[in-house]
Order: structure tokens, then C-alpha cells, then sequence
């Protein structure tokens, strides 16, 4: 039997692997507003993140410039950034048993709710999914609102559910949610070596996906 009613997933990092078609699109913006080539340093832990506090938090943009900054990703995403995201290993797997379980199955993630919900569809496994939820084009919602959202969508309660993400914004989420977490080593975020002692919220952790399904499906 499911260990939980509802599981909320994050998505870069957690579901698919995005890395390649987002950086691909912060170099396309960089070019495309006349500035230099991003370095590694600056390019290191972006992935997850919100664009507003990227361009004007990491890249020192103005409010201003980092809304145009935003429309030229995102553009240039939707276009070409979109098409290069790929499934981990056993994820589809790890999906259908959930689905199969009776398990409510949602995403929120901070892409943009359009660019998930064609993600998923192009990587075959939207079916699987009975809600996502993302931001809209005004960036308004957090993580936490997000996963509020899918909560208000399962009809359960935040004890009945479960978060899976790799990555800090995802368990800073999930406690002002007042959801549980399950940390995933294999993504962007979270190290295999992270000291989980710091989020109170983290009951368990998974190196691979199925590490992940043995957890959520014993």
C-alpha cells in the first residue's frame, strides 16, 4: 500500500532532467541583451529558482530589465529549451505504479504552468498526473502556494501528503506548507553527503528513482 494519499513532485531536478534546455536558454538571453556569456559560477544552483529573483538577484538586473530578460527566456524556451528535457531513469515507472496505487499524483513546480503542463505531455507521462501546477506569466505564486494549490485540488490534508524535490526552495516550500518531504540526492540541489538535520521537514532522502519508489511504495 501507498505510504501517502497525495505526492506532490517537483519538477527540475525531481522528475525530469531540464538542466541542458535552461541553461541553454540564460546563455540565449545573455546574447540576446548584449552581455557576456554566463560563467559557471553564476550559472551554478539556478535551476528551480524563480526567474524574477534569478535576473535580479544572481544577475544584478533591475526590475525592469529582468522583466525583459524573462520574456526572452521564455520565448526562446517555449521554442527550443522545452524540447530538451528527458525523463529520469524509472520515472515513468515510479508514476504509473503511484497512479495505479490510487495515489494522487500532482507537480508544482516554478516553470511556468503552460511549459509543465507541454513538458509533460511531450515526455509522455501528463496522464499520470492528475493536476500541475506552476506560475503564471507574473511570477505570483511561491512554491508553498503551489503546493497549496495541489493539496486544495487532492482534498486532502497536508498530513495525507508527501513533497519529493532535490533542492532547498523545495524544502523551504514544504515547511510553509506544512507538508513532509522527501529529499532526491539525484537532481540539482541536495548533495549525496547534504546534512538533512537542517530541515526539520526531510524525513527521508533517495539517491536514485528507485530508492524513491521503494520509499513511497514499500
Amino acid at each position: 500500500m501507498p505510504n501517502y494519499r497525495t505526492v506532490i513532485f517537483d519538477l527540475d531536478g525531481t522528475v525530469a532532467d531540464t538542466a541542458p534546455g535552461i541553461l541553454a536558454c540564460h546563455q540565449f538571453v545573455a546574447k540576446s541583451l548584449g552581455l557576456p556569456p554566463r560563467t559557471p559560477e553564476q550559472l551554478d544552483g539556478i535551476i528551480g529558482g524563480a526567474l524574477d529573483t534569478i535576473y535580479t538577484g544572481r544577475f544584478g538586473m533591475t526590475e525592469s530589465d529582468a522583466v525583459k530578460a524573462i520574456d526572452i527566456y521564455r520565448r526562446h524556451y517555449s521554442e527550443a529549451g522545452i524540447k530538451m528535457a528527458k525523463l529520469y531513469s524509472g520515472m515513468h515507472e515510479l508514476l504509473s505504479a503511484l497512479h495505479d496505487s490510487g495515489v494522487f499524483v500532482a507537480i508544482a513546480t516554478l516553470k511556468r504552468k503552460d511549459f509543465a503542463r507541454q513538458m509533460m505531455k511531450d515526455l509522455g507521462v501528463s496522464h499520470l498526473f492528475h493536476e500541475i501546477q506552476g506560475v503564471d506569466a507574473a511570477d505570483r505564486l511561491k512554491k508553498h502556494d503551489l503546493i497549496q494549490l495541489c493539496l486544495e485540488k487532492s482534498g486532502h490534508t497536508a498530513q495525507e501528503a508527501i513533497l519529493i524535490g532535490d533542492s532547498k526552495n523545495d524544502a523551504n516550500g514544504a515547511q510553509k506548507a506544512g507538508v513532509k518531504m522527501i529529499a532526491v540526492t539525484y537532481g540539482y540541489g541536495f548533495e549525496p553527503d547534504t546534512d538533512f538535520s537542517d530541515y526539520p521537514q526531510v524525513i527521508n532522502h533517495a539517491a536514485s528513482v528507485k530508492e524513491l519508489q521503494d520509499i513511497l511504495l514499500p
